[in-house]
């Protein structure tokens, strides 16, 4: 990032290396790889004199270029690395985004920067849950995109995909939410980007099962599995038979939703890949095992049922993916304990589902179930997808 037409990595070595020397800059090799940082007062003069010299403008833009290119490098490379390791890769750079971020879309700055780094830094914003300040973002970098057409169209389909899962996430299942899920499906489908209809129409099939279409979720759910059954990710077939028992579940055929619920967590990949929690925003194996709890106590095995139930919970609590926490929490875990009589059981996990969603600022799982009476929380946990 520092070095430049006038600059060679030597110079920046040996400079780095003095300033180190005066205690100017902290140096930690403690990691994987060496960081570097300026002290406060070191960073406030470095600052001042950038800007006196007119050079503040070209250091914030090469600061900026430098994260794109970090974060897009990095984007294909999560398809294969643990949660773990994504979020070490990821969590030390959140500030460096945000100024990133906020010089791009400044008068000064660039949006196609800005829009570029939006879009590949999409694992750090959801791996660290911070789904509010994210949205902002979004919404910014599509403001800036105008009518989306021609060049614009790709990033505009990638954003749009972003932002409906995000007003899912905080809000619930805006109508705004299913334009962006069609809009980008259309655009997909133009572009023929196989991977992005796909996760265009798994929202849509969680707009139509939550709001009580099942049958066109269900229509939704096989689009997914037959576009999934000649993609490239053999693994998106098991999401496809997610979707569909899911859609089973709630449409009645309980023996049809766990054939393809368990038929699903037997050839689902362990781990699973990051990739799917990132697409389709929830961590699908343990969103299988909630589903697989309320199947069983439909069929009569409460006691199985509470087994997955505590099992669940359990995992929620360690989760580090909040959203996927919240939702087994809500339609798995605490449900099930309501059902079967577990009520110290559904007081805890729904403490910990509040904790958890209202310290991310999830507020669809705070609203909904803080202004239920306590006899009606299970039938309305289905609103939660």
């Amino acid at each position: 990032m520092a070095v430049s037409a006038g600059i060679t990595w030597s110079d920046v070595v040996d400079c780095v290396g003095n300033l180190i020397g005066k205690s100017l800059i902290g140096a930690d090799v403690g990691g994987g790889e060496a960081r570097y940082r300026l002290l406060a007062t070191t960073r406030d003069y470095a600052i001042e004199k950038l800007t006196e010299s007119g050079e503040s403008g070209d250091a914030a833009r090469r600061h900026a270029e430098y994260y794109r290119d970090l974060f897009q490098r990095t984007t294909g490379e999560s398809e294969t690395r643990s949660v773990a390791e994504t979020r070490a890769v990821y969590g030390r750079d959140i500030d460096n985004v945000r100024a990133a971020l906020d010089w791009a879309f400044s008068p000064t700055g660039d949006p196609s920067v800005g829009v570029a780094l939006t879009i590949s830094s999409v694992p750090h914003w959801f791996q660290f849950s911070r789904m509010e300040e994210y949205r902002g973002r979004v919404e910014r970098a599509l403001a800036s995109l105008g009518s989306g057409s021609g060049q614009d169209a790709h990033p505009r389909m990638q954003l749009l995909l972003i932002h409906a899962e995000l007003l899912r996430f905080v809000k619930g299942h805006a109508h705004e939410a299913v334009d962006a899920w069609a809009n980008a499906l259309k655009l997909a489908e133009g572009l023929d980007e196989t991977d992005y209809r796909l996760q265009a129409l798994q929202g849509l099939w969680a707009y139509f099962l939550n709001s009580g279409g099942v049958r066109d979720a269900i229509a939704r759910a096989e689009q997914f599995s037959d576009l999934a059954a000649n993609a490239s990710d053999p693994a998106n077939q098991f999401v496809g038979d997610l979707m569909i028992g899911m859609s089973q579940h709630y449409l009645g055929d309980q023996t049809n939703a766990r054939r393809h619920i368990e038929g699903m967590l037997e050839g689902y990949p362990d781990p699973a890949p990051v990739s799917h929690t990132i697409r389709f925003y929830y961590e699908q194996r343990s969103l299988a095992q909630a589903v697989l709890a309320r199947v069983l106590w439909l069929q009569g095995f409460p006691d199985q049922a509470m087994h997955i139930a505590r099992s669940i919970a359990e995992s929620a609590q360690s989760q580090n993916h909040v959203p996927t926490a919240c939702r087994i929490l809500a339609m798995g875990a605490f449900p099930i304990a309501l059902r079967v009589g577990d009520l110290a059981g559904a007081e805890h996990f729904l403490a910990v589902l509040f904790d958890r969603a209202a310290s991310h600022l999830l507020d669809r799982y705070v609203f909904q179930f803080a202004r239920l009476p306590r006899r009606n929380a299970f039938d309305e946990t289905r609103q939660c997808h």
